[in-house]
């Protein structure tokens, strides 16, 4: 009789190139649904996962010899993938099949725009941290479901175009975006619930955010200096 907690169990793989034998060699690989693979130093690709067709939470972090996904393609049952800190890694091509991806965290990846996500039709939250390189953003055009977008210390993104077209987003995260030159997209996120600016471009006018009917709260932490018309205000909330 099979054991069915193995289905649901969260599986850690240390710092050890032992452990990629072992999970090559795991007969339920196959049927897990949640998996982390943590600090793996000689990991380069995720071809041991290429049968794992029942994962639908992937966890990667610490691989620093991590160079592509390769492997993650026919995995469709995926349904959120978080990566951290993998140095080497600028290939993200292999996520583009997985049409069922609901959730996507990246942190300190070195992405530089967002044409890989171009058949996520199905992505709701995508949260990225710390990824310098990202200049464009302009894929986002292809994602019209996401209701969550996380930004935070992208530091060389200087325009939002593309993000005009996420009429169903409801919260944007643009803390420590320092680069950004204008929020003139933003004026077509009719469903924008909540927005957290942090340390922008004092010149950046958010007048244009007034117009938004749903808005609710824009949350400005330290060392912003804005151009707002508080009489125009009423439900909205500035923390």
């Amino acid at each position: 009789m099979k054991n069915k907690n193995r289905r649901e169990s969260k599986t850690i793989f240390p710092k050890s190139d032992k452990y990629i034998l072992k999970l090559m060699g795991i007969r339920y690989l196959s049927e897990i649904e949640e998996l982390r693979l943590d600090g793996i130093d000689n990991l380069r690709n995720v071809q041991i996962l290429k049968n794992s067709n029942k994962l639908k939470r992937l966890y990667i972090s610490d691989c620093e010899n991590l160079t592509n996904l390769e492997g993650l393609r026919s995995l469709t049952n995926l349904e959120m993938i978080s990566i951290w800190n993998c140095d080497s890694l600028e290939n993200l091509d292999e996520i583009e099949n997985l049409v069922n991806l609901k959730e996507l965290s990246l942190n300190s990846l070195k992405i530089k725009n967002f044409d890989w996500l171009m058949e996520l039709s199905n992505l709701s939250s995508l949260n990225l941290k710390n990824c310098f390189y990202l200049k464009n953003i302009d894929g986002l055009k292809h994602i019209p479901k996401l209701k969550s977008l996380k930004l935070n210390n992208c530091l060389n993104l200087k325009k939002l175009n593309g993000i005009e077209k996420l009429l169903e987003l409801n919260y944007l995260d643009l803390q420590s975006c320092t680069s950004i030159e204008n929020i003139d997209s933003l004026s077509h996120l009719k469903n924008l619930q909540s927005l957290v600016l942090n340390e922008s471009n004092k010149n950046i006018d958010v007048n244009l955010l007034l117009k938004l009917p749903n808005l609710k709260e824009i949350i400005i932490n330290k060392n912003i200096f804005f151009n707002i018309d508080i009489d125009n205000i009423d439900d909205l909330e500035l923390f």
